[in-house]
């Protein structure tokens, strides 16, 4: 299975509700930064959940655990994208981060990036 596109979900302080995965399963996903004027986006963390929707809007709304890392981007104008892979379980979700942890180094994933 393929990524899905990059979904811009965040700019400064707008959410976009209507730009969550409305996938409410198992996923594995990334999160990614583009500034205002680039092609590419930076891709910062990689992360799973048993339910999608639920975890994209806690980052678009409040940062979650990464709050501090999201804010600090966003209030640089930058914007906050996502792109995921749908799984069976939660299990196949760990499963596949912790594969693209061991060959990638995601700037978020600082606490797995230390081991």
């Amino acid at each position: 299975m393929a990524w899905t596109e990059w979904v811009k979900v965040a700019i400064e302080d707008e959410y976009f509700p209507d730009n969550r995965p409305q996938w409410d399963g198992a996923a594995c996903y990334e999160l990614g930064i583009k500034t205002a004027r680039g092609r590419n986006i930076a891709i910062m963390y990689v992360g799973e959940t048993a339910n999608l929707k639920d975890r994209i809007s806690k980052y678009a709304q409040n940062g979650s655990h990464l709050a501090d890392l999201i804010h600090d981007e966003l209030c640089l104008g930058k914007s906050l994208h996502y792109r995921f892979q749908r799984k069976d379980s939660k299990d196949d979700a760990i499963i596949m981060q912790n594969n693209l942890l061991a060959r990638y180094d995601y700037p978020w994933n600082y606490q797995r990036n230390l081991d």
